[in-house]
């Protein structure tokens, strides 16, 4: 945890509910950090991270981003995953984010809470981060030309994809072989 605005009001485990707890200030903007260990992070891999929000009334929206750096302090966070800048909801609700990194090394995840001064306090809970598989997307341009000479064969042409199924770069390796079936065969 950071509290890199040194008000006091920063990110607590509230047990009762186990869950993560920002307290607000009521004087001061929230500049606060909760920083996972270091994550040993793979480049050409993808990464879901998900977990629940809640701000405790919807009246008072909350700003949080999801970043990565390489060291656990606030000024090595400078990979943006998402920014949510808009929070009001006052039911957990979960939030998915997929994404790369450009080199192996070790990384830390944060929760960056960002919100005005006097805005209640506001929750996370049930953290994860995965490596998942991803598959290709769907080919592009593709077309059939008819054989010229009239037999029964086709010419097919298509653009292979560059994008995953979950919008995010397609690697070498999740694309071994394009399979063609007609009628299941």
């Amino acid at each position: 945890v950071i509290d890199n605005n040194g008000d006091n009001n920063t990110w607590i485990y509230y047990s009762l509910s186990s869950y993560a707890r920002y307290n607000y200030s009521s004087s001061k903007n929230a500049d606060d950090y909760l920083i996972t260990p270091k994550l040993n992070l793979k480049k050409e891999t993808n990464y879901k991270v998900t977990f629940e929000y809640q701000t405790t009334s919807s009246s008072y929206a909350q700003k949080l981003k999801v970043l990565l750096g390489k060291e656990a302090t606030a000024d090595a966070q400078i990979i943006l995953l998402r920014d949510f800048n808009n929070i009001t909801q006052s039911s957990f609700t979960i939030a998915t984010i997929y994404f790369t990194v450009d080199e192996d090394d070790d990384y830390n995840l944060s929760l960056y809470c960002y919100s005005d001064y006097n805005k209640r306090n506001f929750n996370i809970r049930n953290l994860k981060i995965e490596e998942i598989t991803a598959l290709p997307g769907a080919v592009t341009d593709a077309t059939i030309t008819p054989d010229a000479d009239k037999e029964l064969k086709a010419t097919l042409t298509w653009t292979n994809p560059v994008l995953n199924h979950l919008g995010t770069t397609l690697f070498p390796s999740d694309l071994t072989k394009i399979e063609i079936y007609r009628n299941d065969v």
